[in-house]
Parts: C-alpha cells; structure tokens; sequence
C-alpha cells in the first residue's frame, strides 16, 4: 500500500494544477473596427441611451448590457443626462451558434477507423456601438467587436467585447485590430 502513495499524490498534484489553470484568467480576443467622424471629439458630451423596438420587448437584458457601456463612456468624460442628452447611444448585441464536425467526410471506410463521431458548437458573437448627434441624428462614432469561441455566451464575455468595441473612445485607432481583454471565466 506505502508503494501507491507517491502514485496518489503525484497524482493530486496534478489535478490541484490543472484545476489552477482552470481557475485563472481568460482572454477574450475580438477583432475591433470603430470609426468616429468627429473633427475632434466632445468633452463633457451628455449622453442616453437609445433602445430599437426589439430591445424595448426585453428591457432587463437590454439594461444589463447598456449597464456594460456606461462605465467606458463615463472614464472618457461624458456624462449621463436624460433629459437633455447631447448624444444618443445604442447597444447591440449579436450570437449565433452553429455544430462543428470533428471531420470533413464521414462516410466509407475512413469512418470507421477515426474517433467517434464528437460534435462541438461553436458560437460567433458581435457586438455594436453607435453614437448620434441628438439633433442632426447623424452616427458620429461606430464601432464593431467580433469573437468567435466554442463556449458559450456569459456576460463575462459580452463585457469584454463592449470593453474591447470602446478600446480608444472617443477616438479609436484606425483599421482593423485585435483587442484582448481578460476575464474570470
């Protein structure tokens, strides 16, 4: 039995370290395009947001995710108003989920020497940022975050693709980039 022991704590070891690396940080990597068309960009900008008759049907969803946005738009300097809002901000969210195939091909003879047959889901996420003029109603700020993974969708997640989509506000960089942003999975 004492030649088991060092067996079983090799082997706890192992498990304690594998469950560790579960436990640490994720990086949520999105592709980020944002386009602002202001010459320079407001300071103190007053701001609401503004909701699609789609996002008015579920309103606790759509205040989460606006709840997201408005802490990065409070570090830049703008500032909340309801009333008098200079700017309008909407939050759109996209998913989409569709079954991976371990394989091209699953048929004839190849088929029966693979694996088992094992599907995975993967799910391909956007998120989009637009801001308007309250009184021409023109979009002056744009901006889009994709990722795509195969877990699926938590608020940890869409949290760092808004984070990731206002990466640089009010005047992000230009082009097509890759913006990681770490997370507690």
């Amino acid at each position: 039995m004492n030649a088991r022991r060092p067996w079983r704590v090799l082997w706890a070891l192992l498990l304690a370290a594998v469950l560790s690396g579960c436990a640490s940080q994720l990086v949520v990597e999105s592709v980020v395009q944002a386009q602002a068309t202001w010459a320079s960009a407001p300071q103190n900008a007053r701001w609401r947001f503004e909701r699609l008759p789609s996002q008015q049907a579920q309103p606790e969803l759509q205040s989460r995710y606006e709840g997201m946005v408005a802490p990065l738009l409070e570090r830049a300097g703008w500032q909340r108003d309801e009333q008098n809002p200079s700017h309008l901000v909407q939050v759109l969210l996209r998913s989409s989920a569709w079954q991976l195939l371990p394989w091209p091909g699953h048929f004839g003879f190849w088929h029966r020497l693979r694996p088992p047959f094992v599907e995975r889901t993967q799910y391909l996420r956007e998120v989009v940022v637009l801001i308007r003029e309250r009184q021409s109603g023109q979009i002056v700020y744009e901006a889009h975050a994709n990722h795509d993974s195969l877990w699926p969708d938590s608020d940890a997640q869409w949290s760092a693709m808004l984070t990731a989509a206002m990466h640089g506000f009010p005047n992000p960089p230009q082009g097509s980039q890759a913006v990681g942003v770490q997370v507690r999975p």
